[in-house]
Formats: C-alpha cells, sequence, structure tokens
C-alpha cells in the first residue's frame, strides 16, 4: 500500500468511526467531456475556451518563424524574454534582447517550453528553470508557451505521476499549472484580461 493509500485509508476509517458517510471514491475522468478519447482535441477546444490561442505546428523547425508571426500579429515590437528551453533563439536576429528588469517594467513578451499540457483542463504546466526566475512568464504582456503534443496528458494525476518519475527525490521548486491569459474574478464585474499577468497567452503545439 502506498502512503497515499495509507492516507486515506486513515481518513475513511475516522470519518466511519465518527459516524458521517463516506462517499467512495469516484472516478477522476467522469466529468471530461466526450472527446476525451482524443486528448490533443480536448486540450485545444478547453484552451481556447479559457481565451488561449493555439496553434499547430507540423515541425519544431518552425517555431522560431512562428513566434515572429505571432508577435506580428500581434503587433508586438518590443523585445523578447527566452527561457531555457528556448535560449538558442535569443541569439537570432530580429529578436531584440530582453532582461529581466525590461520584463518587470515593460510588460514584454516571454517564450518557453511547457513541461506537459493537462487535456481536463488545457492548462499548460510549467517548472521552475534552472537559471532565472519561474515569476517570469507571469510578468510579461505576453506569454509564448511551446508545446509538445506527446506532452499532452490526460488528467493531474499523470502529471504528478510523470513528474515523480522525472523527478526522484527532489520535485522541482515551482509547478505552475496556467490556464489561459490572467483575468480579474471580482463577481458582478466583467472579467479584465491582463489585469495582473499576461493579456495574451499563445500555444504552440508541436508534432513531434
Amino acid at each position: 500500500m502506498s502512503a497515499r493509500d495509507r492516507i486515506f485509508s486513515r481518513i475513511k476509517a475516522a470519518r466511519e468511526h465518527s459516524g458521517v458517510a463516506y462517499a467512495p471514491q469516484r472516478d477522476a475522468l467522469e466529468t471530461v467531456g466526450e472527446d476525451f478519447e482524443n486528448p490533443v482535441r480536448q486540450f485545444v477546444e478547453l484552451a481556447k475556451e479559457n481565451d488561449a490561442t493555439v496553434e499547430e505546428l507540423t515541425s519544431g523547425d518552425l517555431i522560431e518563424d512562428a513566434i515572429r508571426e505571432y508577435l506580428d500579429r500581434a503587433d508586438y515590437q518590443g523585445a523578447v524574454m527566452f527561457g531555457d528551453g528556448l535560449h538558442q533563439l535569443s541569439a537570432q536576429p530580429g529578436f531584440a534582447a530582453a532582461s529581466s528588469a525590461t520584463l518587470v517594467n515593460d510588460g514584454m513578451a516571454y517564450a518557453d517550453t511547457a513541461y506537459a499540457g493537462l487535456a481536463e483542463a488545457g492548462a499548460i504546466v510549467t517548472l521552475s528553470p534552472a537559471e532565472g526566475k519561474p515569476e517570469y512568464a507571469f510578468l510579461a504582456r505576453i506569454h509564448i508557451a511551446v508545446l509538445s503534443k506527446s506532452l499532452i496528458l490526460r488528467d493531474m494525476e499523470t502529471l504528478w505521476t510523470r513528474l515523480r518519475k522525472d523527478s526522484p527525490g527532489q520535485m522541482p521548486r515551482a509547478i505552475n499549472v496556467i490556464v489561459g491569459p490572467s483575468r480579474t474574478a471580482d463577481l458582478g464585474v466583467p472579467a479584465k484580461l491582463g489585469a495582473h499577468g499576461p493579456s495574451a497567452v499563445h500555444i504552440l503545439l508541436v508534432d513531434e
């Protein structure tokens, strides 16, 4: 029995002893939509529902051009900060260098690879980088995330299983689950994108 199972067994035993009815554990996937057998399609649909934009690429060789074209469509002329996964693009001509100071002060564009995608939520998952700070994705005005279709996972449970496998003995300092652009959440007030974070999240889905 795993540590998780032992914890739930103790909780169940305590509730039964207290006389409180214990609801049987439900299937974690029972509320997922009918298209869930196609995780990529499910991911794309939910990401768009959450106001992210998604672009599918047939090859990783198209990433640089796709970033340029997206920024052109967004009429963005500022600098771009690249995370660890796309660091090689920072030396390419046409991309103005960005520093952490200008990222914070000017709200510029940030591009990096995502660790995974969650089909059940249309969310991207990012980890704390080896260099730099994990909050850069939240300080930028535009967040561009590159995600391989093969890294789209069915659900949160699968994510934790993969993390334990990839990070034996030591989890990353930060694990961020990002669902679309930043927005306000005040009751009775129309949502405003980019109120305290990126106003645009663009996902490049790559066939690999």
